[in-house]
């Protein structure tokens, strides 16, 4: 999976996944953000699930570790754009609910709302 990454000066990091996420894949981006979060603070996470994405890769084992704990500690609010069919795999995938922070799901034609959502909350 090609996982791309811009950081905004405002908080906002956008991620775009495309293909199939391995878990590999996932770590290295976590390494990223959490780089990022240790140099600028709280952030906020725009994920985007790119048309060309497959699945998450099915021999991996997800499972949350001091990471995501740190991470989870410094996220404001995290969206998620795609098309609608991965809605709810990637509200699960994210534990929508569960996490100490709002996940909300944005279409593709609404991914200008999602960062409204994200920033102005």
């Amino acid at each position: 999976m090609a996982i791309k990454f811009e950081f905004e000066d405002n908080g906002l990091i956008m991620v775009r996944g495309s293909g199939v996420l391995t878990r590999e894949a996932f770590d290295d981006a976590k390494k990223q953000v959490i780089a990022h979060i240790k140099q600028c603070g709280r952030v906020y996470i725009l994920i985007r699930i790119e048309e060309d994405f497959t699945n998450l890769e099915a021999s991996a084992t997800w499972r949350d570790d001091q990471d995501d704990e740190f991470i989870q500690r410094y996220v404001s609010r995290l969206a998620i754009v795609g098309e609608a069919k991965w809605s709810e795999d990637a509200l699960l995938f994210f534990l929508s609910g569960l996490l100490p922070f709002p996940i909300k799901y944005f279409k593709f034609s609404e991914e200008e709302l999602a960062k409204a959502w994200l920033i102005d909350y």
